[in-house]
């Protein structure tokens, strides 16, 4: 995943569940209904030097959301990439 940090996340979502495809026999794309567009969010990522060389880096606000990489750009990645992990685990 290679987006810069202010890159929009994606097309909206519908707010409904495929229960209510099936009930209506359309497709969900179709349907009328309200529309959920993922919101941006900042979330602090403290960096450190990792003593083997390299970075890691954790996210104080996500308990155990941390990661690693090479140099800052491939941490940055990571981290995003742990971040929507995290997020989608709760």
């Amino acid at each position: 995943m290679n987006r810069s940090p202010s890159a929009p996340l994606g097309p909206p979502v519908p707010l409904r569940g495929p229960e209510d495809d099936e009930r209506e026999g359309g497709r969900l794309d179709d349907a009328p209904g309200p529309l959920c567009y993922p919101a941006p969010m900042n979330i602090k990522i403290v960096v450190h030097e990792a003593a083997e060389g390299g970075f890691w880096g954790e996210a104080p606000a996500l308990p155990g959301c941390a990661s690693q990489g090479e140099t800052l750009e491939e941490l940055m990645a990571n981290m995003r990439e742990a971040i929507e992990g995290w997020m989608a685990a709760v």
